[in-house]
């Protein structure tokens, strides 16, 4: 044996000294020394303190305060260089104890791959005490310069000490200790204590951590020089997470980090996948605790997108590509019922798809109708940033075929999904076709013109042809019948559907405006008008709206609307002024309401003519009369109304005597009286203005 290491010198080294200017290490410090009997176990025969007090001092070090006051000194302390020093006294003794206990009073057996539970609890700090020595270094390339002096100085030790019988397990043999061993073992015991009971597999995963950060980076050399040690390591964790068996997230951790970092230094595709196919036999396995499955999930998903750049052999590899193609059918199947997991799985396909990665669009154009699925799909189950998360995806979707376009139309009304979410759904449809003028001239375009068209003018309508054909029937509360001044049955939606819809509609006929051919486009609008609502009897007021709002936005003044689509016009705006007069609770359903029917009165030729051609006093009963001078009013009221009101003077003046002659005797009813009121304060500012006549 080397002569003996003097303790007192090491606890009394430079390192220590830099201490000196913080008072709490310095008193925590002189109350260690002082009392070394009673922390450091000695060995009796060696006078070496034990592993476990080594361990301390360690520990002592590493849990030092970061005060201002010692800034300096910490940062002196963090250097390689001082950790070479400190390291340089630790490390010797260390091997030496494992010497002497390797070969002393333990058991010897046939096999060197079995070890005593006090062997085993001593390699295990000894491999515990060397972490601990490698983060006193937390800047990268500090440790880069730590691992290649240990590399340097102790590799060869290392292999033959630790190496030489890993991977290692417990020997459980019944032994009798003399009673003059009674006070070592009592001692070994205390550490024991302190250090808990080590499990074989805790063991080996911390001596492929310690070895792997020994391994050389990535040069041709590599699989000639380290093989006869990193074979066996990569042998173990190849086994370990195969078997089938399932581990805790603690020694999942540890073996995920020996992975990468060997993925990363060796830069071996080879490697890759026989390392990555071990990770995803685990990752397969079902039934795994959620701690455990998200630690999965990360590593997989850091390895992409932290070192895919970086590394070929990583973007290359098929157990990666595999993975990603994944993602997508477990975002369908794992639903509402973990929500931090599904963000985590959109937080990897976010990216990947946005890189074009050729597997996950693949698998994502393939699930993109479970996972956009309207009643339970991802975008309505999910909360509202992975909501956002899966509109944004759909920026980098390869082709919108027309099954799922009437997903996402669906989505946009449901009402499931914000009023802005939808409005972002829309404008990333409108971008990717060719119509908006952003696509590219590819034959493969991603939406196709009459797809597009045909997903507008669903989402315009907000319902469906299912479901606007069941309401013919529907006998609910909501619905107000048709009369003389309603020729639509219509059905009142709820304020928040019709709220959240007027939105939607607004973002439509922007998107339509924009587009180049506006005549064609408003030829095809009104042709699917007639073809799926003219012959309606119920419609719901929100589609009454959005019609009356989009015709006047992509009515050209060198396009004509056809009769058909002029007289359904006029009884979604008939019907919506009367519906107009019995709202009394919601400002805005009422703004909106009379923003439609102006637009669409002030906009549309004819229009105004046929809803005043359309009133006929004979026809209604006494109780629709004041309905009717209230609807006339309204009008007469507008300002930008009353020339077009002028200019059929003879139709309004008819209705107005027919109203008067009704209520013909002494007595006048208020509504009367206002309206005469309007009548002639429009009529003498016609008079004053006879520049504007004849606008039809």
């Amino acid at each position: 044996m080397s002569d003996c290491i003097n303790w007192q010198a090491v606890l009394n080294s430079n390192t220590m000294l830099s201490w000196s200017g913080n008072k709490i290490c310095t008193t925590v410090l002189s109350h260690y020394i002082a009392e070394t009997l009673y922390f450091f176990q000695f060995d009796q025969k060696t006078e070496r303190p034990c592993v476990y007090s080594i361990q301390l001092l360690v520990m002592l070090v590493l849990c030092r305060p970061d005060s201002k006051a010692v800034a300096g000194m910490n940062k002196e302390l963090c250097s390689a260089e001082t950790v070479q020093g400190f390291a340089g006294t630790l490390v010797p003794l260390m091997l030496e104890i494992w010497v002497e206990a390797a070969g002393g009073d333990r058991v010897q057996t046939d096999s060197g791959h079995l070890l005593s539970a006090e062997a085993m609890a001593l390699m295990f700090q000894i491999l515990t005490i060397l972490q601990l020595l490698r983060r006193l270094t937390p800047q990268r390339d500090q440790q880069d310069i730590l691992d290649a002096w240990f590399r340097n100085s102790y590799l060869t030790d290392f292999k033959h000490h630790f190496m030489k019988n890993f991977p290692y397990g417990l020997l459980e043999v019944a032994r009798h200790r003399k009673k003059a061993d009674g006070k070592r073992q009592q001692q070994v015991a205390a550490g024991m204590v302190a250090g808990g009971n080590v499990e074989p597999l805790a063991l080996n995963v911390t001596l492929c951590q310690v070895m792997v950060t020994l391994s050389l980076r990535g040069q041709d050399h590599v699989e000639a020089e380290d093989a006869d040690w990193l074979g066996p390591i990569r042998g173990f964790i190849r086994e370990t997470l195969s078997s089938g068996g399932k581990l805790s997230s603690k020694h999942l951790a540890a073996l995920l980090e020996v992975v990468w970092r060997m993925i990363v230094t060796q830069r071996s595709r080879v490697v890759t996948d026989d390392l990555l196919q071990a990770v995803y036999v685990q990752y397969q396995q079902r039934n795994l605790a959620v701690s455990v499955r998200t630690l999965l999930l990360h590593f997989f998903s850091q390895l992409y997108i932290q070192e895919h750049q970086n590394h070929p052999h990583i973007a290359r590899s098929r157990i990666l590509a595999r993975w990603l193609a994944s993602l997508p059918v477990q975002l369908v199947q794992l639903g509402s019922r973990n929500p931090q997991l599904s963000a985590q799985l959109l937080e990897t396909i976010h990216p990947a798809a946005a890189r074009g990665n050729k597997d996950l669009l693949q698998s994502l154009q393939k699930n993109a109708c479970s996972i956009y699925d309207p009643q339970e799909g991802s975008v309505v189950v999910l909360p509202v940033e992975s909501q956002k998360r899966l509109v944004q995806i759909l920026h980098f979707l390869p082709t919108f075929p027309a099954e799922l376009l009437a997903c996402l139309s669906q989505v946009c009304n449901t009402g499931r999904v914000s009023a802005s979410l939808a409005t972002m759904l829309i404008r990333t449809i409108h971008l990717r076709s060719p119509l908006s003028g952003w696509s590219s001239s590819s034959q493969d375009v991603p939406v196709k013109d009459v797809d597009y068209l045909s997903f507008f003018f669903t989402t315009l309508t907000g319902f469906s042809s299912e479901m606007l054909q069941a309401l013919q029937d529907t006998d609910e509360d909501g619905l107000m019948p048709s009369s003389t001044l309603s020729p639509l049955s219509v059905f009142t939606t709820t304020l928040e559907q019709f709220l959240h819809h007027w939105d939607v509609v607004e973002e439509v006929c922007h998107c339509l405006d924009t587009l180049g051919s506006r005549a064609q486009c408003f030829d095809v609008i009104q042709n699917a008008i007639i073809k799926n609502l003219c012959g309606l009897v119920v419609v719901p007021d929100c589609v009454c709206a959005a019609i009356l709002r989009c015709v006047p936005r992509l009515l050209d003044v060198n396009f004509l609307p056809s009769d058909t689509l002029l007289h359904f016009l006029s009884d979604c705006c008939l019907s919506m002024l009367s519906l107009l007069l019995q709202l009394e609770q919601s400002a805005r359903k009422r703004d909106a309401v009379w923003e439609a029917c102006f637009a669409a009165l002030s906009t549309v030729p004819r229009l105004l003519r046929l809803v005043l051609q359309s009133l006929h006093v004979g026809d209604l009963c006494e109780e629709e009369l004041p309905v009717l001078a209230q609807i006339l009013s309204l009008l007469l009221q507008h300002t930008q109304l009353r020339n077009h009101m002028m200019a059929n003077a003879s139709l309004l003046q008819h209705i107005i005597q027919d109203l008067t002659h009704f209520y013909g005797g002494e007595t006048r009813e208020q509504w009367l009286t206002d309206l005469l009121y309007c009548y002639s304060v429009t009529l003498s500012g016609h008079r004053a203005n006879m520049g504007m006549r004849d606008i039809y």
